[in-house]
């Protein structure tokens, strides 16, 4: 079970990587579900090079997630996928929380399509990762 949950995390988050890069490079569908927004204005303007890094961080996830299972052996000190995934499941947990204003469990504002695309859908995925990480981390 504990491949099964590590190849579901690395995919998921592989398709995230890919959602960035995509919007990174000048995409724009699913802009306006996933910017924050305040009166109907984003909270903030995405640049690319944060863009690429989300994607980056995505895909690195994924990749040492497999290394933690062992799906993949790199010549690596054990000690970084295993401290660099804890991180990952700590910051989807934190994610899963949000900021007590406009993301997460506990946003005040619940009005925008932003927020009901959070309540929706991204805190529930970011809640499924983080536990199912958890789990992968607790067996490795």
């Amino acid at each position: 079970m504990t491949l099964f949950f590590a190849w579901i995390v690395s995919g998921l988050l592989t398709v995230i990587g890919i959602m960035h890069g995509y919007w990174c490079f000048g995409g724009k569908a699913g802009t306006k579900q996933v910017i924050p927004t305040r009166n109907g204005q984003p909270l903030f303007k995405p640049g690319k090079i944060g863009t690429a890094i989300i994607a980056l961080l995505a895909w690195a996830g994924a990749f040492l997630l497999l290394v933690q299972a062992h799906v993949i052996e790199v010549p690596l000190p054990a000690w970084i996928p295993t401290w660099i995934c804890w991180a990952m499941v700590a910051a989807l947990y934190m994610r899963v929380i949000g900021d007590f204003r406009f993301i997460g469990i506990s946003k005040r504002y619940k009005t925008s399509l932003f927020a009901k695309y959070d309540s929706m859908i991204y805190v529930p995925l970011c809640f499924t990762l983080a536990s199912l990480a958890l789990v992968v981390m607790l067996n490795t």
